[in-house]
């Protein structure tokens, strides 16, 4: 019962994901990618001619071929990021097939029904990408730690790769995965004596694996580094940028006010430590059926905390952005499951029916959360671009009736609508339509599209009003002709 449960969860989500992939205006993001990066030749891709934060390598290559597969469109391009949630949903139900069957439905739900989280798998950008590959990577982790099987090594890497090349923050927890291996080869070095040269023989396979994975990044990285566009967008400290972050995603629609922020970021401090300690206390008393029966535990928080680490180090030495926003949100996932396993290790035997109720009741709310914060017209971090697709539509309508209008047009906008107004000028071939600049407007186009900021100063003795779009704080204007509008306003 609860496997045909997650089943049919799993599907309503996807069911939903392809309709808002299918649907949703492009953003100012996703835009800029397609109109720079996948139309290079498949030699500069791989070299990362480009680097920039930007450009994620693995979507890059994604949108070029499902473009030269499927034509264009933003179902089509957003394709590669639908299949990654796919195999995210896959590698999460295996991550907690071995809890009890209800509370492992809970905590599948709870993964995959954050609305800020999900919409990243709707876009067409690396995030979602890397988010799959990150749960294949931890899996495989777990099960090699636990079988020591080449494939799964193999995998391992693998995922990781890909991973990185999907989007660069990933560099940490490929680094916090790699420093787990090696205190898990001093784990056996010290408590199981009789696997040494096992263990000596899977150096020798880590040690091979990792310098693929190495040849695989070298070029990318080397170029990111080069140009130092590590620019994640965070320079106050961990706490306020990336744990900041973390905490506003996790809870959707929930106005997290500074009181709240700092118990979330105590409580979940707290949470590690205290995971920390548990796993400490258990290497000394040397308790070999604990990590066996605990792995996916161990591997989740001591990868969610040298992470952690990692990104606050390469901030010290190399001066990097701390984590912040869309990036420090591959954190979520790792924090949903640390807690969630971390609550199991402790109470195992104890209080089933307790647990299991409140694993419910949580992945009830998190349900609840993602009805109410998700749609066509929701935008955590692009909200300004939800209505650009519907703007042009009005725009292309409105000219075609216009009686007096020019055979070419002109739109004037605020530069953070620039390069979506581009991109459906380019993909709906729209070749009447001026291509928009950055600059501003100049205040003799034909049509103005402003936000919030600019349309105070919209001079209403040139310009109407064609149609407001309260969704995304946007308006769109249509130049007067003769002192009338060219079209009766809307």
């Amino acid at each position: 019962m609860s496997g045909m449960l997650m089943f049919v969860i799993a599907f309503g989500v996807l069911v939903y994901a392809v309709l808002r992939a299918s649907n949703a205006s492009f953003t100012h993001d996703e835009s800029l990618s397609y109109l720079r990066y996948p139309h290079q030749t498949l030699t500069d891709i791989l070299a990362h001619k480009e680097a920039y934060t930007n450009n994620h390598m693995l979507n890059t290559l994604g949108m070029k071929y499902c473009e030269r597969l499927f034509g264009t469109s933003e179902l089509v391009l957003r394709l590669p990021n639908l299949l990654a949630l796919v195999m995210y949903m896959f590698y999460a139900a295996l991550l907690v097939r071995s809890l009890p069957a209800w509370t492992g439905l809970a905590m599948f739900t709870i993964l995959i029904s954050n609305a800020h989280l999900l919409e990243l798998f709707t876009l067409a950008r690396g995030y979602g990408l890397s988010f799959g590959f990150m749960l294949a990577a931890i899996y495989h982790l777990a099960t090699y730690l636990r079988s020591v099987r080449f494939r799964d090594a193999m995998l391992f890497h693998a995922a990781c790769m890909l991973a990185v090349l999907s989007n660069f923050t990933m560099l940490d927890l490929y680094a916090a995965a790699l420093g787990l291996l090696a205190l898990a080869g001093c784990f056996i070095w010290w408590m199981m004596p009789e696997y040494r040269p096992v263990l000596w023989k899977n150096v020798r396979l880590q040690t091979v694996l990792l310098a693929l994975a190495v040849f695989g990044l070298w070029e990318p990285v080397r170029q990111v580094v080069t140009q130092n566009h590590f620019d994640f967008g965070g320079q106050q400290g961990f706490y306020h940028d990336t744990m900041r972050s973390v905490i506003y995603a996790a809870f959707p629609g929930l106005y997290v006010d500074e009181i709240l922020l700092l118990f979330f970021q105590v409580l979940f401090t707290a949470l590690m430590v205290l995971a920390l300690a548990l796993i400490v206390r258990m290497v000394i008393k040397k308790n070999i059926q604990f990590f066996c029966e605990q792995k996916v535990f161990v591997v989740v928080t001591c990868v969610l905390v040298l992470t952690c680490t990692v990104a606050i180090v390469q901030h010290w030495i190399f001066g990097a952005d701390h984590l912040e926003a869309r990036f420090a949100k591959f954190l979520l996932p790792l924090l949903a499951l640390h807690v969630g396993l971390l609550l199991l290790a402790v109470t195992q035997q104890r209080g089933g029916n307790v647990v299991m109720v409140a694993f419910l009741l949580l992945a009830g709310i998190s349900l609840k959360s993602f009805i109410n914060n998700s749609g066509y017209y929701r935008s955590e971090e692009w909200q300004y671009d939800m209505e650009t697709k519907d703007m042009m539509k009005e725009l292309l309508v409105d000219h075609g009736r216009a009686t007096s209008g020019s055979p070419s047009i002109r739109i004037g906008n605020t530069w953070l609508f620039e390069p979506t107004i581009n991109f459906y000028r380019v993909i709906w071939h729209v070749d009447e339509l001026a291509p928009a600049h950055r600059n501003g407007p100049e205040w003799n186009e034909d049509y103005l599209y402003l936000d919030g900021s600019q349309r105070a100063i919209a001079d209403t003795t040139k310009y109407t009003i064609l149609r407001v779009f309260d969704r995304a704080g946007a308006c769109l204007y249509t130049r007067r002709v003769d002192g009338e509008a060219m079209n009766a306003p809307r």
